[in-house]
């Protein structure tokens, strides 16, 4: 079974990233942070757009577990200043003053 789930799953992953290519001219990201009931921390990143025969696309890229409290340095109120891979697109949201 463990190698059937790894198969279907590259299969899916295949499937997503074509479809990614053939209707997503633009896209945006939402992320979001919650508490299972069993106490344990997750965040997700979705994705979202329209094709041109404006279709609407929400696809889940990721769902991580993550280490609590999220906010044990301090840091709400704290950031100035972000780090990205220096792509033009984000020196330009990061100089647009949205974020």
């Amino acid at each position: 079974i463990k190698k059937d789930l790894a198969i279907a799953y590259q299969k899916d992953v295949l499937a997503l990233k074509e479809l990614i290519f053939i209707t997503c001219e633009t896209t945006s990201i939402t992320t979001d942070l919650w508490t299972a009931r069993s106490n344990d921390r997750y965040i997700g990143v979705t994705l979202h757009w329209l094709s041109s025969n404006f279709e609407i696309y929400d696809v889940i890229l990721a769902v991580e577990k993550i280490e609590y409290p999220h906010t044990e340095f301090g840091l709400a109120g704290k950031i100035v200043c972000a780090i990205t891979d220096n792509g033009a697109n984000m020196k330009r949201l990061l100089e647009s003053g949205i974020v």
